[in-house]
């Protein structure tokens, strides 16, 4: 019971005098202290005994962190066998959780209730048949107890607990002599309580009864007050609840749980506040304190364990602010130093708060931490002398607040007092109560009156004598209940009589695996205690015997025998195991593997130390050169011809040659199926594995118990057949863990020093602690971008001394402010200290970021690294993927091989766990493990065949974690899910789950990049109300996009771009009264055409934009008859606005990837060039479009309800008719005849599909005829086969021109065009664009252009390879041949100037190029 079960050295007592006791982990705040005490036991007890636990569920904080604990105690081999959990019953599925995961022997539950009974039952039946004790100890319990009564639960459901025979029934509780004892194990008490049946229970639990025993830690003050409490019968215990009752009170515990304890004047005060305080709402505790301080401190200082506080010099009770800091130091030490610190945390706390009186109160650094202390002892007086002030100086509220914090630091013993009448009040007074029972020198005049002993109402009648030894005490009831049993006529087990041994029979698994063998056992005495024994000797502390389990389940058709050696013989004749013993103490277990490069079979030898003077555990495994021998061994496996190299871990580079060849390729192609073209990204591991290994085998580690946990591959280039490679690796970390010593490995393959692929694996050496190395580690976080938004950014970063610009000199001319950075940090961590290092790069659109400067610090570890949180706090993480809804893309099964030979030959990787059932079984595992590399690339193939069709190149990385063991012919089932983007490469997961188990075994990600991808851009023609305000109105990117549009707008020209898109209105008017306005009216003003020269050889003539704004102007009013979003000047930017968002927020979801292709159609051409090239600064492209659309608009005479005789159609000649499309030059030659035939404008603009699809600009009229023609011609198809002819052409144009009645007399402006069978008109198109009729006002528009244009922002490297121009359809490119192509189309001039010298011009830009890279870097 606790406190009592909490020291390691009395539970260690019982276990040595035989008895089965549970240790209370509920005495320990955090799990250093729990394992440390666990460990003390394990030193203690006696050897082959095994430990368990018991906690208190109701403790959701506690056992959040006991729980793993307990798991990772399991995992390293610990001897905890057991658990009990009190104060309260899991659910089932957590339950079923701990029994299925601790990997423990047995599970114990105390069910409070009838229901709670059948919780336990129905855990039972769940796991059968797994080992379910039931403690049932009802109300009279000690300690937490129930509200029932003990026998009436047990009688309703006793048949109901019989049904599983998994389920040990134990009593307790009111139990301490044999007399009250015996009933229950022959189950007579039923009959007393009117069942006709016995019902017999299968053990007794003992608490209150050895908490006064000799090696009990409780107190003599505390065992006194034990032996006065008389107890009751098992009637009368429901009093506690109201009173004291037989010497014991029942309270309410920290948990809200009832508790029997002794009724002290401590307990008695706290069930008189469990009545006054405790039961009151908790919103309204405080006015109540507040009310009764005085009362409470009286009585918390008169009657309690913890006592209050607040006291003056004089004594007199107060509250912390009435202290001084002297008062409050001289507190802190009066009520928890007793000769010794009764708590390390409360040592800490004490220095922390003398921390803050030296920052208070001192003029410098006193060392204020041990001033106080003088040999060990602590001496109050010393204070005072450090700080002359602190009698005198009231502590302020900051610092008391600091006081109250100080005491309730997480995982720190709560305090041993009092501070505040708070809304923590309940917690001060009960957290953590029992400790003062066994250390009453720490309580207020040794008093153990003050304090709070667990004790059973029932059981405190058998404790009258105190100091007995607790074997003797349990000896006593045990021989008591012995001779009753006899007496009642109970079955006693006997020791049987034998003689001396003479043969040993050898066939442990004769059913199974048909063997036998009988031997000489004074020859073979060794044989026996190694496989008899099921438990051995490891690091001092028990293991499972490997070998005798192994022997029980190996198929073996025979033995050899010779002189101390003994061989396990197979199937095939084979020796699969030999034991043999050097006559003194050494065992020695051979095993053999014959799965290698050589095929040779090659031994690795288990040594045993055998001590036959020990009967519990006779065996102990030899550690000494152990993992030594591994090495060598798996070095035979692994890498044979290689040689162990002195270099410590942290410095050693392995490097290896290999040529890929088509027999290894296609002796691994077979093995995993692969059915792709080429080199298998997978088969990096086979280029790979030699190096690897040879750091795996460097450094002696338990190789035995390796783990893959999981591989990497970041791809580069794929691998070629023929390519002779370098595989260079290097160990990247070296970390101690609770579950052993992990390993990161990284290995690069290169050809010509160029990086082909990189490759990391982490590896798990389980329960290895490292010795004998020095952890470290190397990792690459980020990158990180940060945009320095201000000069204070700018000054922040240059004043970090972590920051090393590459060369000042060179930045003194440039404005950093605005310029984003991208740092690549490198850390390598060792135990003491830590580096950062890395590059500092520019970002801008070029294809390369731009190298400014450098990271590098130097630091202890304990100061902390400062690099890292200046990057996570200023900048953004752009390893991170940009999130999409998860997505199931693609589900897939699969069945693992029965065999892992063929893998093991074409891998390399000849490790026996996964070939030899007798390596696996020594290292604990089930059978032989399938490769995880094989599970890896079975996954990694389904996604090249369905995620990339095939194409291995899309891959950009694939990781895989490997989380739990797949055994052969396991059946294995894929998801893969698609979660994001990240710089344009599609995201994936995946999960395989083991059919057999439902256990996920594999897990891990892939970077795919998209196919080739290419953006292109819409022009005028597209434009609609309300486009893209939906995007607007959910993306931020694309948001921002348009107010920063908006903006320019309202202050340039006194418009909303907003408002024209969301409502296309016919006319807005702008006033120019008042600054603002008189500022918009200059604007207008300032705006100008560039008309042609009058006269050739001419200057051009400026014009106003807007004749009619003078300086007297008090407005202007937009106007268009069809809205103004279809206004040219409106309508271009608009449309440039809505792509341009579009293209930010797929950019910003990381679907735009680096190195695209991009075009865009007339206008389309511009935007695509500002969102993928930057080519101009948003606001300058706003102001071009918008000059652009007034040029264009105005280039066109209107009416005066401004319409134009102008428009564009599409045409579709393949709707027209076979012969309209098979003569590609028949469109052409009917526009040509129309134009000729009727005087109107026409000209076809735009060849965009051959065959499929023109566009057609000109008069209105013309584009009428046209349309009609084209329907004649398609509805009589029949009667015009001849359109190549010009002739013909011509008569079916003049016959349409003469006969039109849709026009008559209308002006070509109101001319309305229709869709035809194959021509349709685009909406909102009043200008000829594209055609000959605007070449009057292209050398205006150029020169416009021109001055838009920043020479900063044209970067080649943007364009080259990835710019599809209109006026090509082919990839830009700087080369002779097609600059010469631009010429042949265009007939420019500025081109053929520089194709007269190509050379010195290709030189001349070379040169600007070199010279102005950082200035073009920091202006991006």
């Amino acid at each position: 019971m606790t406190p009592t079960t909490t020291h390691p050295d009395f539970v260690a007592a019982i276990m040595r005098a035989g008895y089965h006791v549970e240790f209370a982990a509920g005495g320990y705040h955090n799990a250093d202290k729990l394992r440390s005490a666990l460990f003390q036991l394990r030193d203690l007890m006696p050897l082959g005994r095994t430990i368990t636990m018991n906690i208190i569920y109701a403790s959701p904080k506690t056992i959040s962190w006991q729980i793993p604990f307990i798991r990772q105690l399991r995992a390293e081999g610990f001897p905890l066998a057991g658990l009990c959990i009190g104060g309260g019953v899991p659910s089932l599925e957590v339950a079923t959780d701990y029994i299925t995961s601790l990997n423990l022997e047995h599970i114990s539950f105390k069910p409070s209730s009838v229901e709670s009974i059948k919780k336990v039952v129905e855990i039972a039946k769940k796991n059968a048949p797994f080992p379910v004790i039931l403690q049932w100890t009802g109300g009279r319990g000690g300690g937490h107890h129930s509200k029932e009564d003990f026998h009436t639960p047990i009688l309703e459901t006793y048949a109901l607990i019989r049904e599983c025979s998994n389920i040990c029934l134990v009593a307790g509780s009111g139990f301490g002599s044999s007399e009250n004892i015996a009933p229950y194990f022959t189950g007579s008490w039923s009959l007393r309580h009117g069942k006709r049946s016995t019902m017999p229970f299968d053990g007794i639990l003992l608490g209150s009864r050895v908490m006064i025993s000799a090696e009990a830690h409780t107190s003599h003050g505390a065992k006194a007050a034990i032996v006065k409490a008389e107890g009751v019968s098992d009637k009368d215990w429901s009093g506690t609840y109201r009173k004291p009752t037989g010497g014991i009170i029942s309270v309410v515990s920290e948990m809200g749980e009832p508790i029997h304890v002794i009724a002290t004047r401590g307990a008695r005060l706290w069930a008189e506040l469990d009545k006054t305080i405790f039961s009151v709402e908790k919103k309204k505790r405080i006015p109540l304190l507040v009310s009764k301080k005085h009362y409470l401190m009286a009585r918390l200082n008169k009657d309690f364990q913890r006592p209050w506080f607040g006291k003056k010099a004089d004594g007199t009770p107060c509250e912390i602010l009435e202290m001084t800091y002297l008062e409050v130091a001289k507190r802190l030490i009066e009520l928890m130093f007793a000769r010794k610190w009764i708590d390390p945390s409360y040592q800490t706390l004490t220095e922390r708060f003398l921390e803050r009186m030296e920052a208070r109160l001192a003029d410098g650094n006193i060392g204020a931490r041990r001033l106080y202390m003088e040999d060990g002892r602590v001496v109050p007086e010393h204070i005072e002398v450090a700080f002359p002030c602190s009698s005198m100086t009231l502590i302020c509220p900051e610092d008391r607040d600091y006081f109250l914090q100080l005491c309730r630091s997480p995982g720190m013993k709560p305090v041993p007092f009092i501070p505040a009448l708070d809304e923590h009040f309940e917690t001060w007074f009960k957290k953590d109560s029992l400790w003062q029972s066994e250390a009453c020198e720490s309580v207020i005049d040794q008093d153990a009156d003050r304090t709070f002993i667990l004790h059973g109402p029932v059981a405190a009648q058998y404790t009258s004598t105190v100091d007995e030894p607790v074997g003797e005490i349990l000896d006593h009831i045990n021989k008591g209940v012995m001779k009753d049993l006899e007496k009642l006529g109970g079955f006693i087990p006997s020791t049987a009589e034998g003689g001396v041994q003479n043969t040993l029979t050898l066939g442990f698994a004769t059913e199974e695996s048909g063997w036998a063998k009988t031997l000489n056992a004074s020859e073979f005495f060794w044989v026996a205690a190694l496989l008899e024994s099921p438990y051995i000797k490891q690091h001092g502390h028990l293991t499972e015997n490997y070998v005798r389990s192994l022997v029980r389940k190996l198929t073996v058709t025979g033995i050899q025998t010779q002189h101390n050696t003994l061989s396990l013989i197979t199937g095939d004749a084979q020796p699969i195991l030999r034991l043999s013993f050097d006559g003194d103490s050494e065992i020695q277990v051979t095993i053999l593997t014959n799965v290698n490069s050589s095929q040779t079979p090659i031994p690795f030898v288990y040594r045993y130390k055998y001590d036959g003077g020990s009967n519990l555990v006779p065996i102990e495994q030899m550690m000494e050169d152990h993992n030594e021998r591994l090495s060598n061994f798996y070095r035979q496996l692994w890498c044979p011809d290689s040689s162990k190299t002195e270099s410590g871990l942290e410095s050693a580079v392995v490097e290896h040659d290999f040529c890929i060849q088509g027999p290894s390729l296609e002796r691994f192609r077979n093995s995993i199926g692969y059915q792709g073209v080429g080199v298998p990204i997978d088969y990096a591991i086979v280029i790979s594995w030699k190096t690897i290994s040879q750091l795996l085998v460097h450094h002696p580690i338990d190789l035995l118990n390796l783990v893959h946990l999981s591989n990497q591959f970041q791809m580069f280039r794929q691998l070629a057949i023929g390519d002779t490679v370098r595989s260079t690796a290097e160990v990247n970390a070296v970390v101690v863990r609770d579950t052993g010593l992990e390993l990161e490995v990284k290995c690069t393959i290169s050809a010509n020093n160029k990086a082909l692929v990189d490759i990391r694996s982490r590896f798990l050496v389980r329960g290895d602690s490292g010795q004998g190395l020095n952890p470290f580690k190397r990792q690459k976080p980020g990158p990180y971008e940060i945009k320095l938004s201000s000069a204070t950014d700018v000054a922040i970063l240059l004043s970090k001394d972590w920051f090393v610009l590459d060369d000042e000199n060179r930045l003194v001319n440039f404005d950093l402010v605005n310029v984003t950075l991208q740092f690549e940090p490198e850390v390598f961590t060792r135990q003491n200290d830590e580096a950062t290092t890395g590059n500092v790069y520019i970002v801008s659109e070029a294809e390369e970021p731009f190298l400014i400067g450098r990271i590098d610090q130097q630091c202890q570890r304990k100061r902390g690294n400062s690099v890292l949180p200046y990057l996570r706090r200023h900048g953004k993480d752009i390893s991170c993927v940009t999130q999409q809804q998860d997505s199931i893309v693609h589900t897939y099964m699969f069945n693992v091989p029965k065999n892992n030979e063929k893998y093991s030959y074409a891998s390399g990787d000849f490790n026996p766990i996964h070939t030899s059932e007798t390596f696996a079984h020594m290292a604990g595992l089930p059978g032989t493990i399938t490769h995880g590399m094989y599970c890896s690339a079975i996954v990694r193939q389904v996604f090249e065949r369905e995620i990339c069709k095939c194409n291995a190149v899309r891959f950009e990385s694939f990781h895989v974690d490997f989380t739990s063991m797949v055994l052969p012919n396991d059946t294995l089932h894929l998801t893969i899910r698609k979660v994001g983007m990240r710089f344009g490469t599609e995201q994936f997961q995946f999960e395989v789950e083991c059919e057999r188990t439902g256990e996920k075994v594999l897990k891990g990600s892939a970077s795919i990049a998209p196919a080739p991808t290419t953006f292109c851009f819409t022009g005028q023609g597209s434009a609609a109300k309300g486009m893209g305000m939906d995007l607007y109105a959910s993306s931020v990117p694309a948001r921002s996009v348009w107010d920063r549009a908006e903006a320019y707008f309202v202050s340039q020209y006194g418009l909303s771009i907003l408002d024209i898109v969301r409502n296309n209105p016919k006319e807005l008017t702008v006033h120019f009264g008042g600054v603002r306005g008189r500022q918009l009216r200059r604007n207008y003003q300032m705006m100008q055409f560039e008309m042609p020269p009058k006269v050739p050889g001419g200057e051009p003539e400026f014009v106003p934009m807007f004749p009619s704004i003078d300086a007297h102007s008090t407005s202007f009013t937009h106007r268009s008859p069809t809205g103004l979003l279809l206004a040219t000047q409106f309508t271009q930017p608009a449309l440039a606005l809505m792509e341009m968002a579009a293209f930010a927020d797929m950019k910003a979801a990381g679907v735009v990837t680096p190195g695209h292709h991009f075009a865009g159609h007339s206008l389309g051409e511009y935007i695509s060039l500002a969102c993928s090239a930057n080519f101009m600064a948003l606001e300058s492209m706003l102001y071009l479009f918008f000059c652009r659309g007034m040029t264009m608009q105005s280039a066109v005479e209107r009416d005066a309800d401004e319409r134009s005789d102008y428009s564009m159609v599409a045409v579709d000649p393949s709707r027209v008719s076979k012969a309209f499309t098979d003569n590609e030059s028949a469109l052409t030659i009917l526009v040509k005849t129309l134009r000729e035939k009727t005087g109107f404008f026409i000209e076809v603009v735009n060849l965009n599909v051959r065959g499929k699809q023109y566009v057609c600009a000109g008069d209105l009229r013309a584009l009428d005829l046209l349309q009609q023609i084209c329907d004649d011609i398609k509805t009589n198809h029949d009667l015009y086969t001849d359109l190549d002819d010009e002739t013909h052409l011509a008569e079916i144009v003049e016959r349409y021109a003469a006969n039109n009645r849709s026009h008559g007399a209308l002006p070509a402006s109101q001319v309305k065009l229709s869709r035809g069978l194959a021509t349709i008109p685009l909406a909102g198109i009043d200008v000829p664009f594209h055609s000959s009729y605007l070449y009057p006002r292209m050398e205006g528009f150029r020169n416009l252009l021109e001055s838009c244009l920043d020479s900063k922002s044209l970067d080649p490297n943007k364009l080259v390879g990835r710019y599809i121009p209109n006026v090509t359809g082919t990839p830009f490119q700087i080369h002779r041949e097609y600059f010469e192509q631009v010429l042949h189309i265009t007939g420019s001039e500025r081109i053929r100037y520089v194709l007269r010298d190509w050379s010195s011009w290709e030189n001349n830009i070379k040169k600007e190029r070199e010279a102005t890279a950082m200035v073009g870097a920091v202006g991006a």
